[in-house]
């Protein structure tokens, strides 16, 4: 470094060379020869002291692995990265290695973190891959294209690991009678083998057998779990979420994979057995039995006996005779002349024999042969070859006359399906107390129609048996269909305030249960309604509720269309007063926004649509704060799009703010978050004069926030962060620094120093300070009203001045310039010249050797800055010496040492440019202690001082100028 110094200074090398050497683009360090001028590798032994010059953003990003995206590419390739032989040609092979080579992908609780290797970030390994998808040919781009599973290869790295599952396992009716010799052949087929089917004809005693062994297996320490066969993705949906596993957007197969390594780690501990029960899906099954954690126990009943192949396998065919005979007799108490006609007329079902026990025992007056009477009553009613139930026909007939509101109770829940339902929703459905209620499920129960669950959190009941279900809707067919509509009406305005619940819970606290029942309770209801042309209000509020949460809470971008579209397709069948104008321009919009979210060209080209027909229906109503917001949306999304047209997006963002501060009342607040949106959109962008939109805009939301002392310390967090990220892709990691810097004060005043959000935000800065926390501060005064950054005490400037394109575009220019009087000021890593290497102080034995022969050239900041300000126009230098003024405080505040006596020189020498400083860019103060530096050396000035005083305002001001008082000199 030191050659490359004196080469520089001897004029044996020219700037450019000079510069190349501290290139932050440069992969390698490199040296360059004074004789030949060429750069010739070396180690990055530089690194050592200018490190926060080569340091990159480490940044991680949570991936995100939708179909086709960037984010699924990046899986599939570092997956299958020992793969990449088979499935790609030369070229792309060493395209694609060398892609590789610039990160990790790991596992945690979040999902898949894509984390950059040293010297790339985020926004460079997007770039590379966008580079490389417009070039690989189409069928190359599916690196697992040969049926490679690649999501169950990565590991959890998270620590955490659940100790149990949720327990859902239906207690056995009070009835059951065991079939003992099936009991022993289940057990001993599932001892020898993982995967055991049940098989046999509906009513046969499958699922009784399954929860009967589940039962047995729980009381020995399993952990037990029961899933609806139809419905296995939502299912291990819930399972994920059980198991704390995060699902945006994971596909059936990752988020399978995911389920079975959490179950892994409680395999480990606790054995575990799932029931698949009412499995139809043969291509279904197969998909959740493959690659299952070792030892996990499955029991699967269905009544398609073809499923079985390759599996053990129980057949059942009801009681036999004896069997039926103990059932009818232990229960009944009857004596086994009757129990054998009763088993002579309704057969071995189990199920059958079940109700018929369940109708006998609630009348006990009524005799054997009164009940055969009535049995084949209505068996003669059906036709000859029907899949009739008459005693379920009698059981019902008996409920609905003796108790209406139990009745009612078993109609509701046949028609939220067949999963188990919380107690709590069915109490606000009947408009019952829990007591009132009681009566009810008990009376259900007896009759062995419904199955209480109990687990930690909650009570749910659920439907006993298909059949039970399937015949109390045949029933309710036989009527008139308004009584079905009532129901179904009755049930989505619950259903619909269970959601509005759920919302305002989330927006307080941005917590919500995600019990995939809701979301399963919804699909059924908005089917039936369908089905039945039922188009009313209740419908247009559930569909509208559940797209919101599917997008808002599950991120579902999918299943939200799906819902949101129906609504529109349907809006020719719904009365105006049912889907008024306010709504449909609200789904609209919406739509439009999670057509953004799932990117790419075409998913933002049909998000503009909707924001646009959007915005027409709510110029109609005359609603200004949504066509406000809706207009800068529409500018966001121009600006994402592959025709990026910059012009247009400025105009729609100019049109909208100036909405808002026309039409809302609090524009201040909605003005600062567009502006950070607008900001934030911007920074996003790949080219510099985009970045640089964004760092104005943001500027601008900053400095209002100050001004108009608006208290939202997540907010300034975010705003601060922003623009330190936007600095980065500037390459001007000492203001981006500063601003990590800024942001940590604000989340430590906030939350502490133990806090998530702190934590981060110390990581930030560590990327560009290693060793900052752990400094001993020579700080040795108290921190009076400062916030505090590690065992420093800061003074944060609040004033703020304007900051526009013109502005940093000469930052842009003087960019190595300014860089090298940060490192100047900066006085940790060596004995600089300071302010003018004229002050024989300043100037030791070793840098007095490289001005050899040019003893008069001043190489402190100030000769520097006469140098550098030759290059600009006349224009140009008086902003370019208030950014080397900033320059010079980033860089004190950046060293441990704080050397003042800079800045103090500096004013000394340039006091009416400090004026000028304070009253346009006050934060380029950087610091209070930096104010007090200035108003200290001009001290004998009141002018001076009052100009500064008015101009330039600090947190912790009031103290520290009380504490500078009384003190003569430095900090």
């Amino acid at each position: 470094m030191i050659a490359v110094l004196a080469s520089y200074i001897n004029g044996e090398i020219k700037d450019e060379q000079y510069w190349n050497y501290f290139d932050v683009n440069s992969q390698q360090n490199y040296q360059v020869s004074s004789e030949s001028g060429e750069k010739l590798y070396s180690p990055n032994k530089f690194k050592l002291v200018v490190g926060a010059k080569y340091r990159t953003m480490e940044d991680i990003h949570v991936l995100r692995p939708t179909k086709g995206s960037f984010d699924e590419f990046l899986i599939e390739l570092y997956l299958n990265k020992e793969k990449l032989n088979q499935f790609v040609n030369s070229k792309v092979k060493i395209q694609l290695e060398e892609l590789l080579s610039s990160f990790n992908i790991k596992r945690n609780k979040q999902g898949y973190v894509l984390m950059p290797n040293k010297g790339y970030n985020v926004e460079r390994i997007k770039e590379i891959t966008e580079r490389l998808l417009d070039v690989i040919p189409e069928d190359l781009r599916k690196i697992s294209q040969n049926g490679i599973d690649s999501y169950d290869k990565m590991e959890c790295n998270d620590d955490k690991k659940p100790k149990k599952i949720i327990d859902n396992l239906s207690s056995l009716t009070a009835f059951y009678i065991g079939i003992h010799d099936k009991e022993k052949e289940l057990e001993e087929k599932l001892e020898s083998s993982d995967v055991v089917f049940i098989t046999g004809l509906g009513g046969m005693g499958k699922s009784t057998l399954s929860m009967k062994l589940g039962e047995d297996y729980k009381n020995r320490g399993w952990q037990v779990r029961w899933l609806n066969g139809g419905k296995l993705d939502d299912e291990f949906f819930q399972l994920a979420k059980d198991l704390e596993i995060e699902t945006n957007n994971l596909g059936s197969n990752a988020l399978k994979s995911l389920v079975y390594q959490g179950l892994g780690k409680i395999h480990q501990t606790n054995p575990i057995l799932l029931i698949f029960d009412n499995a139809e899906d043969g291509a279904k099954i197969r998909q959740y039995l493959e690659n299952r954690s070792n030892g996990i126990k499955v029991i699967i009943t269905t009544r398609n006996s073809n499923l079985v192949e390759g599996y053990q396998s129980i057949q059942m065919n009801g009681f036999n005779e004896e069997q039926a005979l103990r059932y009818v007799q232990v229960v009944l108490q009857k004596n086994k002349n009757e129990a054998k006609k009763l088993v002579e007329t309704v057969g071995l079902s189990p199920f059958r024999l079940s109700k018929a026990v369940a109708y006998w025992s609630t009348n006990d007056l009524i005799t054997v042969n009164e009940y055969i009477k009535q049995y084949k009553l209505v068996k003669e009613g059906h036709e000859q070859n029907a899949d009739i139930y008459p005693e379920v026909e009698m059981l019902f007939g008996n409920l609905r006359r003796e108790s209406s509101k139990t009745w009612r109770l078993l109609e509701y829940m046949v028609y939220l399906g067949s999963d188990a339902i919380p107690v709590e929703f069915i109490m606000q459905v009947m408009g019952q107390t829990i007591g009132e209620l009681q009566k009810h499920v008990n009376e259900l129960k007896k009759l062995s129609l419904i199955n209480v669950i109990s687990d930690e959190e909650r009570i749910l009941i659920k439907i006993s048996h298909k059949i039970v279900e399937e015949e109390t809707k045949k029933t309710l067919a036989d009527e008139d269909g308004s009584q079905v509509n009532g129901i179904l009406e009755k049930l989505m305005m619950e259903l619909g305030k269970v959601f509005e619940n759920i919302f305002e819970e989330y927006d307080r606290t941005q917590i919500s249960k995600e019990r995939l029942e809701w979301l399963t309770f919804a699909r059924t209801l908005l089917e039936e309604a369908k089905t039945r042309a039922l188009y009313t209000q209740d419908r247009v509020m559930l569909l509208y509720r559940l797209g919101l949460y599917c997008s808002k809470i599950l991120h579902n971008f999918q299943e939200t269309i799906k819902y949101w579209e129906d609504l529109l397709s349907d809006e020719y069948l719904i009365k105006d007063t049912h889907f008024p104008q306010s709504l449909k321009a609200n789904v609209l919009n919406q739509l439009g926004g999670v057509y953004v979210n799932l990117q790419g060209e075409e998913n933002a080209n049909k998000g503009l649509g909707y924001y646009k027909k959007s915005l027409g229906l709510y110029q109609t109503l005359g609603n200004h704060k949504e066509q406000a917001h809706l207009l800068i949306d529409i500018g966001i999304t121009c600006l994402l799009k592959k025709d990026n047209n910059g012009k247009l997006s400025a105009e729609y963002f100019q049109s909208g703010l100036n909405m808002v501060k026309q039409f809302c009342l609090d524009w201040k607040e909605k003005t600062l978050k567009e502006l950070l949106r607008i900001g934030i959109a911007y920074i996003y962008q790949e080219s510099n004069e985009e970045i640089i939109l964004g760092i104005v805009y943001l500027e601008k939301a900053l400095k209002m926030h100050y001004e108009f002392a608006i208290a939202n310390n997540h907010q300034t967090a975010e705003l601060l962060n922003s623009i330190a990220f936007a600095y980065t892709k500037l390459n001007d990691d000492g203001k981006a620094l500063e601003y990590y810097k800024q942001a940590y004060c604000v989340l430590f005043t906030e939350f502490g120093d133990d806090s998530k959000e702190v934590k981060i935000q110390k990581d930030y800065i560590e990327k560009f300070q290693p060793e900052f926390f752990e400094r001993k501060s020579k700080q040795t005064k108290a921190c009076l009203g400062a916030d505090k950054v590690g065992s420093e005490c800061r003074y944060l400037i609040t004033s703020r001045g304007v900051t526009d394109e013109n502005l940093l575009k000469i930052k842009q220019k003087i960019h190595y310039d300014l860089w090298f009087i940060t490192l100047e000021a900066n006085v940790d890593y060596w004995t600089s010249w300071g302010w003018s290497s004229n002050t024989p102080e300043n100037e030791p034995g070793l840098w007095a050797s490289l001005k050899r022969g040019h003893e008069d050239a001043d190489y402190g900041i100030k000769g520097h800055m006469e140098r550098f300000a030759d290059k600009l126009a006349q224009t140009e230098r008086e902003l370019a010496e208030m950014l080397c003024f900033e320059a010079m405080n980033l860089g004190i505040m950046q060293s441990e040492k704080k050397d003042y006596e800079i800045v103090k020189s500096f004013t000394q020498d340039n006091p009416e440019l400090v004026k000028k400083i304070a009253e346009q860019h006050p934060e380029f103060f950087v610091d209070g202690t930096i104010v007090e530096s200035c108003l200290q050396t001009m001290s004998e000035d009141s002018t001076f001082m009052n100009h500064i005083f008015e101009n330039v305002q600090y947190i912790g001001m009031k103290e520290l100028r009380k504490q500078c008082s009384k003190i003569a000199a430095g900090f």
